[in-house]
């Protein structure tokens, strides 16, 4: 989809500045007027050179499109080196909502992909194993009562996917995630999906068969006439590029196991707009996953949809509010190259402490990646939560304080990817405690732990107290509270938090001419 839209791109003419990092947003004025002026980049072609590759893009209007920190999560099915713009946009004044909410589901690992869909509903066998490849363990066998309650769960995770917090207790679908977390996170195994199988049962049970299945996997595998013997068969018959994208990345379904693990898929918060997907800096819109625009429970194919839907809102705003006179704040020449000068030089003193400095920037977003997935993920609790925003408030100035270490110039942009990385991260947390002094319970794809909860299953053990976790159910009083973020350099943890209403569903109700008469005049944009 990426490639199409790109290709479309330059067809239209559209130039493509590839290989740019950026680094900071330039803004003129203050409170409402304030305004983004410029873009500071690093041009990677040019980053060994003696301006570091700084490239300065001036615009009157801004869409930012750059997608979810992806990077945050050690386990996560993002393309590797998704990052995000998230902390330079912040920075430069941009309100942020619902952080706390993002969507956890099974991928697979070598090749990130979501096991999702048909490779759920064709109910593949699901096993684990040693580190090393061996000792191999039917372990769902442990949560689930016969053969068929357990392939049936198999199955519903194809379109139950995203690991669902009120889908756990009562041996539902996301008991399957629970499983694989505790197999992998706390058991330190390795979890597999095996479409060359059928699900195995312990022994003494029935064997499987599609005939026993709950009555849901039936009725859709016979009107898909997906009743092959085994797995694959019933994969080729149903969506044969489901196996195909493995092949082209060189994973044989055929032939071997496809390695899989609970992970960080889709932030489903972001960036706060108005109904034109414009920012609370006027003339910067956010569209597509960078936007906070896709609530709690987000349906499968909806983050698309959005995507688009904002695209061509934005682009009929700027269009018809915008685009007739030159925006109405400016900075001299002077001002933007003395603000460039100095970023040039708060550059240059990174990497003068980048020869000397002992922490690398991938080790920063390696601790990142750990932190996050520990206590910023599906599992979260008060007490991991807080003490996780103060490492990542402690990581944020030591990277600031003492730099990261460089060889030089072309490592630049590493130093500044990691500190980014490093204020999305408190960003996060700091909603999330947040929405925990909020009384906030568990919704959407994530859990709160409480000792006081309902347990999700027997053997499902918390390493932390050894026993079975309990979680604290939805607070329903909070579906009517958006929590809103801005960056506050001066606040202790960098950022103020408050609360807004989600805005009511418009219940206009006119008749076609004029409704008519108010696009044509162009009073929809007003409205």
């Amino acid at each position: 989809m990426a490639e199409a839209l790109q290709a479309q791109a330059l067809r239209d003419g559209v130039e493509i500045l590839d290989k740019h990092v950026v680094v900071e947003f330039i803004t003129a004025g203050t409170g409402e007027a304030k305004r983004i002026v410029a873009m500071v980049c690093i041009d990677l072609n040019r980053a060994a050179a003696a301006d570091m590759g700084l490239t300065v893009i001036e615009a009157d209007n801004w869409v930012l499109a750059a997608g979810g920190p992806g990077q945050l999560y050690s386990a996560s099915v993002y393309p590797r080196g998704q990052l995000g713009i998230h902390a330079p946009a912040l920075q430069a004044g941009l309100v942020a909502c619902n952080m706390t909410e993002s969507q956890y589901g099974l991928a697979s690992t070598k090749f990130r992909w979501n096991v999702s869909g048909t490779y759920m509903q064709v109910v593949p066998r699901i096993f684990s194993t040693d580190r090393a490849g061996g000792d191999p363990r039917e372990f769902l066998t442990e949560y689930f009562d016969d053969t068929a309650g357990m392939a049936g769960n198999i199955f519903l995770k194809g379109y139950q996917w995203p690991f669902d917090a009120q889908r756990i207790t009562g041996k539902q679908s996301s008991l399957v995630d629970m499983a694989v977390h505790q197999e992998t996170v706390v058991r330190g195994r390795r979890v597999w999906m095996d479409f060359l199988r059928n699900p195995v049962g312990k022994t003494g049970w029935r064997p499987f068969r599609i005939e026993d299945l709950p009555a849901e996997a039936q009725d859709y595998l016979r009107k898909t006439a997906a009743l092959q013997a085994t797995p694959i068969e019933r994969l080729a018959h149903m969506n044969p590029p489901a196996i195909e994208i493995y092949a082209d990345n060189g994973i044989d379904l055929r032939g071997e196991p496809l390695e899989i693990a609970l992970c960080a898929q889709h932030h489903n918060g972001g960036l706060a707009v108005n109904k034109w997907w414009e920012s609370s800096l006027p003339r910067t819109f956010v569209i597509g996953e960078m936007a906070g625009t896709h609530g709690v429970k987000r349906p499968g194919g909806s983050a698309l949809n959005a995507g688009q839907v904002g695209a061509m809102r934005a682009a009929e705003y700027i269009a018809n509010v915008y685009s007739g006179d030159k925006a109405e704040f400016s900075m001299s020449s002077a001002e933007l190259a003395s603000s460039v000068s100095g970023l040039a030089s708060r550059l240059r003193r990174m990497l003068a402490r980048g020869a000397s400095a002992t922490r690398a920037p991938h080790k920063v977003l390696e601790e990142i990646g750990g932190r996050m997935t520990r206590h910023g993920a599906h599992l979260r609790c008060r007490a991991g939560a807080e003490t996780a925003l103060k490492e990542a408030k402690m990581q944020y100035r030591a990277c600031l304080e003492k730099g990261l270490r460089l060889s030089g110039p072309g490592e630049l942009h590493l130093a500044v990817t990691a500190e980014q990385q490093c204020l999305t991260q408190v960003a996060m947390l700091k909603a999330i405690c947040g929405m925990l002094d909020r009384s906030a319970g568990s919704r959407g794809s994530h859990c709160i732990l409480d000792d006081t909860g309902v347990e999700m299953h027997p053997a499902l053990i918390d390493p932390a107290g050894g026993k079975p976790y309990r979680l604290r159910q939805e607070n329903m009083a909070l579906r009517n509270v958006i929590l809103e973020m801005r960056y506050n350099p001066a606040a202790e943890d960098l950022f103020d938090l408050w609360e807004v209403p989600p805005r009511p569903i418009p219940d206009r109700n006119i008749a076609f001419e004029p409704a008519w008469a108010e696009f044509r005049d162009g009073r929809v944009y007003r409205i």
